[in-house]
């Protein structure tokens, strides 16, 4: 088995530690060692040792890492930071990967019950979470955070570190730029400019 950490101990990390120990239970590969955090006092978290803060890789500069920080701007941060580690796709036993024609860049995580369809292509440390489904011919772009229950239709585009609130539902052919917020349970049916911020059904910007 390989070690890997996982940096951020906080609720997201706790579901990393869920995900790990999943993806063990299918097939024994990871050997988790525990959190590396930045502001943490505690010495432990959800049962794992917390290893220090970044400078933890200045030592352990080549160990696999996943980042549990759902803000794209933070976790861009992160990953530049430590960027000489190794960053795994991990993806839940229970995700449908439905053809053979996606693209999953490293440091990608796919949670427990996401879907993706066909010709989807996400970049690096695009984090979809729980039951999301993504459609056919759709890019997201690195750094990104999908969010619980979002429904992407196909041809969708969204750019680089933007986050999808819990819910939202983004119709075909949207395209949505970089460093977009966009508010849980909106319904996207135009496009969206970058660092722009989307709520509401229909969405609108401000």
């Amino acid at each position: 088995m390989k070690d890997i950490v996982i940096y951020g101990a906080g609720g997201l990390g706790k579901e990393m530690v869920c995900l790990i120990e999943q993806i063990n239970q299918d097939k024994r590969q990871w050997n988790l060692l525990g959190f590396v955090d930045d502001s943490s006092l505690k010495k432990s978290w959800f049962g794992l040792p917390i290893l220090g803060d970044g400078d933890f890789f200045k030592v352990n500069n080549s160990i696999n890492v996943v980042v549990a920080i759902g803000h794209p701007a933070i976790k861009r941060q992160i990953a530049e930071r430590i960027s000489q580690c190794k960053f795994p796709t991990l993806i839940h036993p229970s995700s449908r990967l439905m053809s053979k024609n996606i693209e999953l860049a490293s440091g990608t995580v796919l949670t427990a019950g996401t879907v993706l369809t066909c010709d989807i292509k996400l970049g690096c440390f695009v984090m979809v979470n729980l039951n999301t489904t993504i459609g056919h011919d759709t890019e997201i772009g690195d750094y990104s955070s999908i969010m619980c229950g979002v429904n992407i239709a196909g041809g969708v585009r969204i750019g680089e570190c933007s986050f999808v609130g819990s819910g939202t539902n983004i119709i075909n052919q949207v395209q949505i730029g970089n460093n977009v917020k966009i508010g849980a349970g909106a319904v996207v049916i135009r496009n969206i400019e970058d660092n722009k911020t989307a709520v509401g059904v229909p969405a609108q910007t401000k």
